[in-house]
């Protein structure tokens, strides 16, 4: 999301996000800084994202890279570039 809104069409690359859900990195000294999930509307992630922002951390998403679920049977857990 960037401004409260979900965003269909992006530039390719590193881009500024507000909110993202279930596939991100995150720095250790954000969850030592005591950022944490919590329940919300449009899911656990939101409280994460606003927490994080609250204290100064940006948030990015890199739109080149396409994310597998773990848990997914079958899935080998190597990141790839979209289009490879």
């Amino acid at each position: 999301m960037i401004g409260g809104k979900h965003v269909p069409k992006f530039s390719e690359g590193v881009i500024p996000v507000d909110l993202t859900g279930a596939v991100y990195l995150i720095k250790r000294e954000v969850i030592e800084a005591g950022v944490r999930y919590g329940s919300h509307p449009i899911g656990e992630d939101a409280p994460f994202f606003e927490q994080a922002q609250q204290l100064g951390y940006e948030l990015y998403v890199h739109t080149r890279l396409r994310p597998v679920h773990a848990y997914e049977e079958g899935v080998e857990l190597v990141a790839k570039l979209a289009g490879r």
